[in-house]
């Protein structure tokens, strides 16, 4: 009788790889539910998982009334990383956060924009370290709200809101020193639950949703083989909406992710930026010097998104940014045609966002607007 081989590999059903060590590019934190971890944070769900990175919601056990944490935790990979002092190799996301919560930073009107930091700690796990940060917990990312909409987009005031918030984030990030760098996408924008909540009231917020949604049961990974002891596989389950579908007009968003920003005075040290083709700016793909306008080509890509009624496939987007990038950008007549036909908009509201759009997707970085720039653009007005 033959023998059936499984490769261990294979199990994780769509789940980070907790075999996978931090030579082989990860090394990932295999935390599980209940656990302890910074001393006060106890988990109770994981929300999901990245390139670099696991996050976690936590109870912040230290309150005398219900508080969570969205606990971040780096992969042994990453964290050699923040702690490298190789620019080619180093990951900035510290330092970014560092610099957001600097005195420099403390009252800034830009700074609701970014997702909110609140502390550090370091733990350990078979793989090694891993450097943690708790973060203040949000429902859901822009592209899950957008998912949830029928028709799945934005009405065009939703849509300059969105974009707006956006860009004084980076604006921020930018003014501080860093390139955000990796993709400046709806799925990387954090949805505020409500801008006039406190932190009690979000926790009560999120502690009935998660009674009324409870952790699906986690399963072991086949031990054998050199696998003495099964990693033990914990479902990504990310907070809902919260209703917040039904009430876009106070809607807030979060700049987040900088695992992949870098400082602007690195740029050229050799670190590949990681952003995704469809979004990646013409001259990261040339191979040319690159700085903060490779965020700004991403932000027309956003809105690009967020206008679509009918989404286009991403074998579409690669192809249209492959285009541009050999080419030059669309004209705005084009840009101008392609909304008409997915948005209900007169003629002053097209030809404004194909305008506003053609400012971001400028050839020439040089010549490519800032982010200061943008938010002072009479399309917001419009």
């Amino acid at each position: 009788m033959s023998t059936i081989t499984i490769n261990p590999h294979d199990l994780f059903h769509g789940e980070e790889n907790l075999l996978q060590t931090p030579q082989e590019g990860t090394g990932y934190c295999p935390l599980q539910v209940g656990e302890i971890v910074g001393e006060d944070f106890q988990i109770v769900r994981k929300l999901g998982w990245g390139g670099s990175s696991s996050v976690w919601l936590a109870k912040d056990t230290s309150q005398d009334f219900e508080c969570y944490a969205a606990v971040k935790v780096m992969t042994a990979n990453s964290t050699w990383g923040i702690l490298s002092d190789e620019p080619h190799e180093k990951c900035y996301e510290f330092e970014v956060f560092d610099k957001l919560t600097s005195p420099e930073c403390e009252g800034h009107p830009s700074l609701q924009y970014c997702v909110e930091f609140w502390r550090s700690f370091y733990i350990r796990s078979v793989h090694g370290g891993h450097y943690c940060m708790a973060l203040r917990p949000y429902c859901a990312t822009l592209r899950q709200l957008q998912c949830s909409l029928h028709p799945r987009h934005f009405p065009l005031d939703i849509v300059k809101r969105v974009v707006r918030q956006a860009l004084s984030g980076l604006a921020l990030i930018h003014q501080l020193g860093f390139v955000h760098g990796v993709d400046v996408q709806s799925h990387n924008l954090m949805i505020d639950f409500d801008p006039d909540d406190y932190i009690k009231p979000l926790s009560e917020r999120i502690g009935r949703y998660i009674r009324a949604n409870p952790v699906e049961t986690p399963y072991a990974v086949p031990s054998g083989g050199e696998y003495s002891v099964p990693p033990i596989v914990v479902k990504s389950q990310p907070l809902g909406n919260l209703g917040a579908e039904q009430r876009l007009n106070k809607l807030r968003v979060h700049v987040a992710d900088y695992g992949s920003a870098i400082s602007i005075d690195q740029t050229s040290c050799g670190k590949p930026l990681e952003t995704p083709l469809p979004s990646r700016a013409p001259e990261t793909v040339l191979g040319q010097p690159f700085s903060v306008p490779v965020d700004i080509w991403a932000v027309g890509c956003l809105l690009f998104q967020l206008d679509r009624a009918h989404s286009q496939s991403e074998r579409n987007q690669a192809h249209l940014s492959q285009m541009m990038h050999y080419f030059g950008p669309f004209p705005s007549c084009t840009m101008s045609g392609d909304l008409q036909r997915n948005l209900a908009l007169d003629d002053q509201d097209i030809g404004a966002t194909a305008a506003f759009m053609h400012r971001c997707f400028v050839f020439d970085p040089s010549q490519r607007a800032t982010a200061s720039d943008l938010l002072t653009d009479n399309w917001f007005q419009s």
